[in-house]
């Protein structure tokens, strides 16, 4: 008997605390030295590819390669293959029966070894790392965390809770495999520009959202990578796609919050819904009068039915003019919009359409706002005053109401109004979002003879597919493309005006901010005029003042 049971316990008990190399004394070495085996190594396969170019070598050196091979596989519980490679003594002599028994018994075991290791690397792996882009995952971040506030020098640093934009679009407009290479590209170059030795991190939280740690002092950098990025994916037919990236942010400074960091992700998460919710700005800092606002807006629910039902909301118009270059301006239409008269203070609508949409009563507004308008119409046309065409807002998330179209109808006809009087407007990013629902709607509002219009186009992602596939009948340029000074910026506009008219499309520029960018958008063929620099949002006393007198004087 040329070994004991006490040897082949040893050895399967060494094999299994396997931590990279097998032992250099004990039982594993000591069988290796009875059975001529010089060197053992072993390599990890997963779907066909490596893990490694080069085989790992656990025991021995890789000099004594030249005696007899012997191979052994394993299919591990993580759909890998493990191969394991034995190599003899050039000199050995061939192995008995007894040998060969002890020989399968010493490969099974360091074998069995090497596969727990992969599985225990594997389930460290899942515990720290996102499977998909290889960053930290939020156990690690908090683990970290933990160690750098023990140090004191967190008080340095803030933890930034960042929300990807216009997910929904990039899913919708490329298939998921160009989805998600374009997310893996943008975190292998986001966790690139974080200073792992100075303690700062990016992990990923799942989906589009992220959670970063960073030195203040390199706040600069992070919000400049994070405000807008461009990333590619090379698609399997071999085109590159490309796509600029930018996200929201809720921002907390850790010396603000010194006596419990595992507020940190909270406060974090708490401030970016504060982004969404007043949707003013793509980045917040947590202060208390922040979320303190925030947290205090579920007392507008009751306040806003009970101002609608009270007349507390008004209906503003901006008029909309019509400028054709010679000196001659006249009004042509007006855009109405909502104003909160609450406890006596006109509240910014950038405050509660939001809140508004996420509580789903922006139907009751906007259906509001129509019916004020329907009304005020009716009122200056039976008065004798020529009327021009109305805008109307409609939020996406007044698709939800089935029969949205007939309650619009049913407003417009009890007043008796000209349905060509009527123009109803949804933002571009609601075409993107809820496709569907909004060519349906149009199309149904079109055929009844109201007008549609796309609003904001450009102010996001603009596709023309939109201008392809849609039958609308006005495109509200928004004000970053129409004052854009880049070269690229003019280029575009200028060809978006003449390629929406050259379609069909009557084009209205908004928020222009000088005289000089008016003229030279005339110069591009566009005539109607949505800015302050002619007319402020009008009360419907003052608007109706200005339809008596539609003229513009220079």
């Amino acid at each position: 008997m040329i070994h004991s049971n006490e040897d082949i316990y040893r050895l399967i008990t060494e094999c299994q605390s396997f931590n990279g190399s097998l032992p250099a004394d004990g039982a594993t070495q000591k069988l290796a030295v009875r059975l001529n085996i010089c060197k053992v190594s072993y390599r990890i396969f997963f779907h066909g590819q490596a893990e490694s170019e080069d085989s790992r070598i656990i025991y021995g050196s890789g000099d004594n390669t030249s005696g007899e091979c012997f191979d052994f596989s394993r299919n591990s519980s993580d759909d890998k293959i493990i191969t394991l490679k034995i190599y003899r003594n050039s000199d050995a002599p061939l192995l008995d029966e007894d040998e060969q028994y002890l020989f399968k018994i010493f490969a099974e075991a360091v074998l069995s070894g090497v596969c727990v290791r992969n599985l225990i690397n594997a389930y460290n792996y899942v515990s720290n790392y996102d499977a998909m882009t290889g960053l930290t995952n939020v156990n690690y971040f908090i683990r970290h965390l933990r160690k750098l506030t023990m140090t004191g020098n967190h008080i340095n640093f803030s933890v930034a809770y960042a929300n990807i934009k216009n997910c929904r679009l990039i899913n919708r407009l490329f298939d998921s495999r160009t989805a998600d290479g374009l997310l893996i590209d943008f975190s292998h170059k986001a966790d690139r520009i974080f200073n792992k030795d100075e303690g700062e991190l990016i992990s990923r939280l799942g989906g589009d959202n992220f959670i970063l740690l960073y030195k203040n002092e390199n706040e600069a950098k992070i919000l400049d990578f994070f405000s807008g990025v461009k990333v590619s994916y090379n698609s399997y037919n071999g085109d590159i796609v490309e796509y600029t990236l930018s996200c929201r942010m809720g921002i907390v400074r850790m010396s603000d919050i010194i006596d419990d960091f595992g507020k940190a992700i909270t406060l974090a998460s708490n401030t970016l819904m504060s982004v969404r919710v007043l949707g003013n700005k793509d980045v917040l800092v947590y202060s208390e009068s922040i979320l303190s606002v925030v947290n205090n807006r579920p007392n507008y629910l009751e306040e806003i039915n009970r101002d609608l039902n009270s007349g507390k909301f008004l209906v503003y118009y901006q008029p909309v003019v019509y400028n054709d270059g010679t000196g001659n301006m006249k009004l042509y239409g007006a855009e109405a919009l909502v104003r909160w008269n609450r406890n006596g203070s006109i509240v910014n609508p950038l405050s509660f359409i939001p809140f508004a949409e996420k509580h789903n009563i922006i139907n009751k507004i906007d259906l509001y706002v129509l019916e004020e308008g329907c009304r005020n119409l009716r009122s200056w046309i039976d008065e004798g005053i020529t009327p021009v065409t109305l805008s109307f807002n409609f939020s996406k998330n007044d698709l939800v109401i089935s029969d949205l179209v007939e309650q619009i109808l049913s407003k417009v006809d009890y007043y008796g109004i000209d349905h060509g009087l009527i123009n109803i407007e949804f933002t571009e990013a609601a075409f993107h979002e809820d496709y569907e629902a909004v060519c349906l709607a149009a199309n149904k509002l079109i055929a009844s003879g109201i007008k549609v219009s796309i609003d904001n186009f450009g102010v996001g992602f603009s596709s023309l597919m939109l201008l392809k596939n849609l039958e609308f009948n006005y495109l509200k340029i928004d004000a970053s493309l129409v004052n854009s000074d880049s070269a690229k910026g003019k280029i575009i506009f200028e060809n978006i005006v003449s390629l929406a008219e050259e379609l069909g499309y009557t084009v209205v520029c908004e928020g222009i901010k000088s005289h000089e960018a008016i003229e030279r958008v005339i110069n591009n063929g566009c005539t109607l005029f949505q800015t302050d620099l002619y007319d402020k949002s009008l009360s419907a006393r003052f608007f109706k003042n200005r339809l008596k007198n539609p003229e513009y004087k220079n």
